[in-house]
């Protein structure tokens, strides 16, 4: 069951991601929050159960309620939001019914999904990591939409007879694309904004990927210079200093500095 992410585990996944693709660091950061699920589980989540996860793992480890930065789209003037994710249904309540394992993951990545589109019926599963990582170097968007989208496809008939995934029409894809996002809402987070130097309304989109792996950077860096000054100043380890709670090292660095 997960907690919080401690500080030993912050390094971990700091050390361990730096330089990685943002799938790769999404996972490493699952696997030390999860660490009785396997990678290869955790990479067969939806995105949406992914991002879900991460979701949950930030409001245990720094809160549900975060600032963002964005820039308006009509004056470009840069704003602080203020977002709390558990009131905007982002997160579940933290209890330990929400966090229970059949909850976090339960496998509806891998459940065929069926639609009906022009004539094409499509069995078809929801996009994961995996998928994600095969057109990771793609880099036209249109191309890389299609891959995936073909990646996801199980099977694909018109009139009865079987139709290879690469010659399905463009309407086709896009209405399989749609289903996804609705099927696995979480895959896209969409933030209502307003600019409040201009009024300016506008949807921007929230990358819970990036968003935390800047957190969790930002933390490790500080949790490292409380290591330094605490062991310079009375040569503990780095594991003793960082078992501390986060409240007895404040108080520590406090007093040698």
């Amino acid at each position: 069951m997960m907690l919080a992410l401690s500080g030993q585990e912050i390094l971990h996944i700091w050390e361990t991601g730096q330089g990685r693709h943002p799938i790769d660091q999404a996972l490493i950061i699952l696997a030390s929050a999860f660490p009785e699920m396997s990678w290869d589980a955790l990479a067969r989540l939806s995105i949406g159960q992914r991002d879900s996860n991460l979701l949950t793992v930030r409001a245990h480890t720094f809160g549900s309620r975060l600032v963002a930065l964005a820039t308006c789209l009509q004056c470009r003037e840069q704003a602080e939001c203020m977002l709390d994710l558990a009131a905007m249904g982002l997160v579940p309540g933290i209890t330990a019914k929400s966090m229970a394992a059949d909850s976090l993951f339960a496998d509806t990545a891998n459940e065929l999904q069926q639609m009906s589109v022009d004539g094409y019926e499509l069995h078809f599963r929801l996009p994961n990591s995996q998928d994600l990582a095969a057109i990771a170097n793609n880099q036209d968007v249109g191309s890389a939409r299609n891959r995936l989208v073909q990646c996801c496809i199980v099977q694909a008939c018109y009139d009865g007879l079987p139709v290879a995934m690469e010659e399905l029409p463009d309407p086709v894809i896009e209405s399989v694309t749609a289903q996804m996002i609705e099927r696995d809402p979480l895959a896209e987070i969409q933030l209502a904004l307003t600019c409040p130097v201009c009024g300016h309304h506008w949807q921007s989109m929230f990358d819970i990927v990036t968003f935390l792996w800047h957190e969790i950077s930002m933390e490790a860096k500080r949790l490292l210079r409380e290591v330094h000054i605490l062991a310079q100043a009375y040569g503990w380890s780095e594991g003793d200093i960082l078992s501390m709670s986060a409240a007895r090292r404040q108080l520590y660095i406090e007093m040698v500095t």
